[in-house]
């Protein structure tokens, strides 16, 4: 994790004890694999299978969207709305247009039937699409017990990813002193650095998937984030600020439980410099991005947008490298994502029969888990043009 950045990883210790993953990433200092680096230390999981499920929790909607089956005029005593079913007698509900207050007294299937003008409220006619706010509600002393209410998980999964890396050296390579060390620590640093590579790769480009290549054992592939979250957009013309402050918003309108409603988004230099340009042409209205700070060889920058809180932007590698994502911004929550490892990543003699030398293989397999798709997304197709 990295400290002090994100509210969500507040007092999480990031390394495990005796963790080989926790080394990996260490030994990257983030810079390139920031992703891993993020989800790495307390966030992982034990896998005891390939295929690995997660309930996604869809979160409890305060607003009601009302719709009058007719006229709803300031008497009317029914009023009709889209989800009957999340009402129960005695919830105190309110009209947000019109800032009148509302008793339920009972429900039959869409239909509320209301007390009009509660708490001194003034009763004003109900409109289409008004929207309903949910305040709780006021029972009778002694009153029965509510039915029970509960949340129905919508089912996610991931296919676990194996991942190998293998060095190797010669006896006489092994004897040969260089200014950084012998050859055999050179290359295992090499091999490590592939590795938290190939899985950074992975975990946000990934796309799962079950294949049997060679008519022999199934090998399988995971979803990375840019898979798996749905906030995705296409921008049809050239990028203003409005358009990147309206995706950003609506990247925020799930607030997931129990964590800070907070985001972090990765994307390219040449979209850094995109958004420093708008943001200067703005004028004095908009604050800047702010100096970049490095956490572990890591650039993280603050953009603060009017009326939005601070978003951390952190300038990865792989966007600026790949032409395809060299427009583009992922955003997600920090604290959704995890890794599951079905063990810890391990190291091995890989030396064939007759070298003179030694072959070594790092070996990982892991799956990435989500909890909420609606929680980020991708912005595509960012340019001035």
């Amino acid at each position: 994790m990295i400290p002090g950045i994100f509210s969500s990883q507040g007092g999480i210790n990031a390394e495990r004890l005796d963790s080989f993953n926790s080394k990996l990433f260490r030994s990257q200092l983030a810079g390139t694999a920031p992703i891993f680096a993020l989800s790495s230390g307390s966030a992982q999981f034990q896998l005891t299978s390939k295929i690995h499920y997660w309930f996604m929790k869809q979160p409890y909607s305060s607003k009601l969207i009302a719709t009058a089956d007719a006229e709803a005029n300031n008497t009317a005593t029914s009023i009709t709305v889209d989800k009957g079913a999340v009402v129960e007698p005695s919830s105190v509900i309110m009209n947000t247009k019109t800032n009148e207050y509302m008793f339920v007294s009972a429900v039959s299937g869409n239909t509320l039937t209301v007390v009009r003008g509660f708490a001194e409220s003034t009763a004003e006619a109900v409109t289409k699409n008004d929207e309903l706010l949910y305040l709780g509600t006021a029972k009778k002393e002694g009153s029965l017990a509510p039915n029970p209410k509960y949340r129905r998980g919508v089912p996610r999964m991931n296919y676990s990813q194996i991942f190998r890396n293998g060095w190797g050296t010669t006896r006489t390579a092994e004897h040969i002193k260089l200014i950084t060390g012998n050859k055999a620590t050179e290359n295992k640093e090499d091999a490590v650095s592939m590795h938290a590579q190939d899985i950074e790769m992975a975990l946000l480009l990934g796309r799962k998937s079950l294949n049997q290549v060679d008519g022999s054992e199934v090998l399988s592939t995971m979803d990375g984030l840019m898979s798996i979250v749905k906030n995705n957009t296409v921008l049809s013309a050239a990028a203003t600020l409005d358009s990147i402050q309206e995706w950003m918003y609506s990247n925020f309108e799930t607030c997931p439980e129990g964590v800070p409603n907070e985001r972090v988004v990765m994307t390219s230099l040449n979209v850094l410099y995109i958004l420093n340009k708008l943001i200067r042409e703005a004028g004095s209205s908009y604050y800047p991005i702010g100096t970049a700070t490095k956490v572990y060889g890591l650039d993280v920058y603050a953009l603060q947008l009017p009326g939005m809180q601070e978003v951390k932007i952190l300038a990865h590698p792989l966007f600026s490298q790949t032409e395809s994502l060299s427009k583009s911004m992922l955003i997600y929550h920090p604290g959704l994502i995890k890794i599951g490892y079905m063990t810890d990543a391990e190291i091995k003699d890989a030396t064939p029969v007759g070298m003179d030398g030694q072959a070594n293989v790092i070996t990982s397999e892991l799956t990435l888990e989500y909890a909420d798709e609606n929680t980020g997304g991708v912005l595509s197709n960012i340019s001035l043009e």
